[in-house]
């Protein structure tokens, strides 16, 4: 309106045409930003800007790109609202004066009557919420609070100020710092040794084997699972496990996933592995294991370009990182999108491929494996497609659900039969395994790198809710927890374990963001982390019996199920807690190291 007034004065004609050009954006922009909702059932933000061209390029590739309907409706759309406005414009003549009053009136609602944010429903579903969203709106308000973000300060005069937590919790801000204007997040490391109970001790290093499976979320895994559990494989395996039921995930996409289990690191401006090559010095579950005689490798389906995942595992200095690019002409790729892409290679032919290696490069030396697998991706296209679409109709008949339940799932029928081709290449992987000479003295670790959101989700936190489990020969016992941990406390817990044991050389110092995982058998939480659905966004906090979503407290109560609650004490505390960490982070952004040269030149094996 501001621009189109000035221009309406200089050529009514180039007037007419700029709010044609802006019309029709802003009619695309919509388009695309609804047909990408259908499809990822999550509002795209300013996430999109944390991703490189040929991230995008293969994201959409596989995902089948913008279909042949849409197109036409859109140029068809297009071309009335065109014909439209040049009637209108042409029949109606408004006086300028008219204009000259307009202005002044569309600055003051601009300035005094819109929200900062856009305001979202609350309808009891996390789907039903985004699907009311206006998608635009969303997308612009997200992309200016992404350009020019507000510093959250903390306001120790305020009201409400509670000051730092002063609690009994493992939190973030119990830990003992050691120079926090040049490290944010040096500390001294105090993780407990809380494995020792569960897993026997042998004569030499155990080998650690780490399964990151793609969007397995507790929604439709074990029991109490909110969809029905289709894994029936990794349920009979948890039973015979250390099973965590309530366990987060450090992020909505496999971005954080990598930094934050295996390095227990900051996400940065727009996750870790988004730092590319300048990914700074710091320490890991891959350099220090490296450095106590392990021999480090990741093992990928896909492209390990993709999210930099190459680069990390670079920088962490692993022996070999094995990607699509190392599958000989013997494996078969998951099928090809309606684009001609694809992920790369299926579990099963990823098991097959990591058992071939291995069984060629086989040493006396301990080994951390790290597997990620893919199958369980968007768009769910498998081998064996129609087999395991068989296998969810069976599934669906098993758990006993009505006709209503049926025809929900069926609706999401391709994901789920992902899931359980995922979990029946578990089986196969875990009986190739035992057929090994040192599967004896092997630690598994499994869980999800988030929950698949392509499955509508009940909760801001469903999002995060993946299952955790340690399975190995070694194992003592059996037991199921109850109590919330997360991917930050995975690498200082077992470096904790292997240090008590096996007396690993470990620096005294870290810059771990978790503290550990809690083998409390109750539901409660111990931590205090902030959790990043996408890349541009950090508006979730957990701690205690409490997640902050922006500004709205949610109480946590069993199976990670959350309510609003009014709660001034609770909501000023994680606001609190939440901006010391914030500020913590943004002592990282601007340039400060997580570990010293010292430290850093010590453990890291070139």
């Amino acid at each position: 309106m501001l621009f189109f007034i000035p221009v309406y004065f200089l050529s009514r004609r180039v007037a007419i045409a700029s709010i044609m050009v802006v019309a029709i954006i802003f009619f695309l922009l919509n388009t695309i930003l609804i047909q990408y909702f259908k499809t990822a059932l999550v509002p795209l933000g300013a996430d999109v800007y944390g991703y490189s061209v040929s991230d995008i390029q293969l994201t959409v590739g596989t995902g089948g790109g913008v279909k042949a309907p849409v197109i036409v409706s859109f140029v068809g759309l297009t071309v009335f609202l065109i014909v439209s406005l040049i009637i209108i414009m042409k029949k109606v003549h408004v006086r300028p004066f008219v204009y000259l009053i307009l202005a002044p009136v569309f600055v003051m609602v601009m300035a005094f009557n819109l929200p900062p944010k856009v305001a979202r429903p609350a309808l009891g579903s996390e789907y039903m919420n985004d699907l009311t969203l206006n998608k635009a709106n969303f997308f612009v308000d997200e992309s200016y609070s992404h350009f020019f973000p507000v510093v959250n300060e903390v306001d120790i005069y305020a009201e409400d100020y509670l000051g730092a937590p002063e609690t009994n919790n493992d939190s973030l801000y119990t830990l003992q710092y050691v120079d926090e204007g040049n490290y944010p997040f040096l500390h001294t490391d105090q993780t407990p040794d809380v494995l020792s109970g569960f897993i026997n001790k042998t004569d030499k290093l155990p080998n650690i084997v780490v399964i990151l499976v793609e969007g397995l979320g507790r929604a439709f895994t074990n029991e109490s699972a909110e969809l029905g559990s289709f894994t029936p494989f990794l349920d009979s395996l948890s039973r015979h496990s250390l099973y965590w039921e309530n366990f987060l995930s450090a992020g909505g996409r496999t971005f954080a996933v990598l930094p934050a289990l295996l390095g227990s690191l900051p996400f940065g401006e727009n996750g870790f592995l988004a730092l590319g090559d300048q990914m700074p010095q710091h320490l890991s579950l891959l350099t220090l294991l490296k450095y106590n005689g392990y021999r480090t490798a990741f093992y990928y389906g896909g492209n390990a370009d993709f999210d930099n995942m190459n680069i990390f595992f670079k920088k962490n200095n692993a022996n070999a990182v094995y990607d699509e690019s190392t599958f000989s002409n013997q494996y078969v790729k998951m099928p090809l999108s309606q684009n001609g892409y694809t992920w790369g290679f299926g579990d099963k032919e990823l098991y097959r491929h990591y058992f071939e290696i291995n069984n060629s490069v086989l040493s006396t030396q301990p080994y951390l494996s790290v597997i990620l697998t893919v199958s369980s991706h968007f768009p769910f296209l498998i081998n064996e497609q129609e087999k395991y679409l068989q296998s969810v109709r069976d599934r669906l008949e098993y758990l006993n659900f009505d006709d209503n339940e049926k025809a929900s799932h069926l609706i999401d029928a391709n994901a789920y039969a992902s899931i359980m081709f995922t979990d029946d290449a578990l089986k196969a992987f875990f009986d190739g395994y035992s057929k090994w000479d040192d599967f004896d003295n092997t630690i598994f670790l499994i869980t999800g790198d988030h929950r698949i959101p392509e499955i509508p989700m009940s909760t801001k936190l469903d999002r995060f809710h993946v299952p955790f489990m340690i399975y190995s020969p070694l194992l003592k016992r059996s037991a199921k927890f109850s109590s919330i941990s997360t991917h930050f406390d995975v690498t200082p817990t077992i470096l904790a374990f292997l240090k008590s044991n096996y007396n690993l050389q470990l620096p005294t110092y870290v810059s771990w963001l978790g503290t550990g995982i809690d083998t409390a058998k109750p539901l409660l939480n111990k931590h205090a982390y902030a959790l990043k659905q996408s890349k541009s966004e950090e508006i979730d906090f957990v701690m205690q019996n409490y997640q902050l979503h922006n500004t709205t407290l949610f109480r946590i109560g069993a199976n990670l199920n959350i309510a609003p609650e009014e709660n001034v004490q609770a909501s000023s505390l994680l606001t609190t807690t939440f901006n010391t960490y914030k500020q913590r982070n943004s002592k990282f952004i601007n340039g400060a190291k997580l570990v010293p040269d010292s430290i850093y030149d010590k453990y890291v094996v070139k």
